[in-house]
């Protein structure tokens, strides 16, 4: 929902509304595929990032840090409007995305489409910035790419929807729907400080021990602990 009160406007003005329906879908989904393949490299930078983080052993401090911070700018949301630093990096952003896109929306081909799915997925917005912050949590390339592209798959549904109905949707109801967004950050904060303090709960707050060398642990909480345990094991009962 909170896509569709985002992105309405820009649905509006994709080159495919003239389309026949076969074309439609095609243009479509090329359009969504730049969009979540640029999720998904991001994801696996952040993840790699989160990486580096976990190898030093702070992983779980950086996630509650940035649980606190979600919920204190949900609550409190001028504190970040003030820093100078944020301001400046999100407009030069929005300018260079709407610049390219007023660029690439004048072409009609497929290749088109696809370059304007990939500046989509670089707009700034909230829910992707916090759904970034979800990829570097959980520490690792592969699962930051993952997390990702399953959040844009997830969007897909409602960006696809307003893609055949955006003339449908008005603009009271794409106002309501931004609203939602808070609620689903808060949330996220949650669950971020819940994953560091290392509760034991599978999938929300698994355990995770630090050895000395500074390598995460993971508790036989989950399956992924599970695994892990049982490949240490044998590659001890082989050294024996």
């Amino acid at each position: 929902m909170h896509c569709i009160g985002m992105c309405g406007p820009i649905a509006m003005i994709l080159p495919i509304q003239n389309a026949n329906p076969a074309e439609k879908i095609i243009k479509t989904f090329v359009y969504h595929l730049g969009r979540i393949l640029v999720y998904a490299i991001l994801g696996a930078t952040f993840g790699l990032l989160g990486m580096s983080f976990q190898l030093m052993g702070v992983l779980q401090v950086i996630s509650i840090i940035f649980g606190v911070l979600i919920i204190v700018g949900v609550l409190f949301p001028r504190i970040f409007a003030k820093v100078e630093f944020f301001n400046r990096l999100h407009m030069k952003l929005n300018a260079f995305v709407h610049k390219s896109f007023g660029q690439f929306i004048k072409r009609r081909g497929v290749f088109s489409l696809f370059i304007l799915g990939m500046l989509n997925g670089l707009l700034p917005c909230g829910a992707v910035y916090f759904a970034l912050l979800g990829s570097l949590v959980y520490g690792g390339i592969f699962e930051g790419a993952l997390f990702m592209t399953v959040f844009g798959l997830g969007t897909l549904p409602a960006m696809a929807i307003i893609t055949y109905f955006a003339s449908s949707v008005s603009l009271s109801l794409r106002s309501k729907f931004r609203k939602i967004a808070p609620v689903i950050m808060l949330v996220f904060g949650v669950l971020f400080v819940a994953r560091g303090m290392n509760l034991g709960i599978p999938l929300v707050s698994p355990k995770v021990e630090y050895q000395k060398n500074g390598d995460a642990e993971m508790s036989c909480c989950s399956k992924k602990g599970t695994d892990a345990c049982k490949s240490k094991t044998q590659k001890k009962r082989k050294t024996e």
